[in-house]
């Protein structure tokens, strides 16, 4: 389970600072009342617009879902209801995982246009902790590699060449600061492989330990 930090420093005053901070700082400062989690999806929809298109890391920004959710966050923190350590943070989601109504294309040309008609079982975790979905993230066609039919995910270190794995799109966009933390898969390397090009900390948890229900 993700602990709080027992020594939260004080809210950056800058943006970007506040981007680029921990896990756990973000959710200690969101069950303090430092941080709404309207504004910090604010700050990473901006990210977003300003940075995914190069990086090419996104297929989908759900804006004003994420908005909305995060209203519902900041309401229910008024009401003195706290839904644990991910309650409010933004986060983004590899376009492997159905999404109810939202393009999962699977990185795949015959796939683009592929909207379910319900949402994964992570997706379902995921917003009864009052997590923020920010967007799909790219991934390689079909879950192979870092290129997908939008173009190749880019390193945010070195754009000239890929992420490298299928979440390459997570990889990136966590590195690059434009969410909170995100959601990938892996059969042989696909978290780990885009996290070590990206120099962003992944984790691949145990197989069978989370449901894969609603995946491709």
């Amino acid at each position: 389970a993700l602990s709080l930090s027992s020594d939260l420093p004080a809210l950056p005053a800058n943006a970007e600072d506040i981007a680029f901070a921990p896990l756990t700082h973000l959710a200690g400062w969101m069950a303090k009342g430092a941080l709404t989690s309207r504004a910090l999806t604010e700050i990473y929809l901006d990210r977003i617009s300003a940075l995914a298109p190069r990086l090419e890391c996104f297929v989908t920004v759900t804006r004003e879902l994420a908005l909305a959710q995060a209203e519902a966050a900041d309401a229910l923190t008024r009401a003195g209801v706290h839904l644990g350590p991910l309650h409010g943070i933004p986060y983004a989601l590899k376009d492997l995982f159905d999404t109810k109504g939202i393009v999962t294309g699977w990185g795949a040309e015959p796939y683009r246009d592929r909207a379910p008609d319900s949402d994964a079982f992570v997706v379902r975790v995921l917003r009864a902790a009052g997590a923020v979905l920010l967007g799909k993230t790219a991934v390689g066609a079909l879950a192979d590699g870092d290129t997908w039919y939008g173009g190749i995910v880019r390193n945010p270190w070195n754009l000239g060449e890929g992420a490298r794995g299928s979440s390459a799109g997570s990889a990136s966009a966590v590195a690059t600061g434009l969410c909170g933390f995100s959601i990938g898969t892996e059969t042989l390397g696909s978290i780990v492989a885009p996290s070590d090009r990206c120099g962003a900390t992944g984790l691949r948890p145990t197989f069978g330990r989370v449901s894969r229900a609603g995946v491709m």
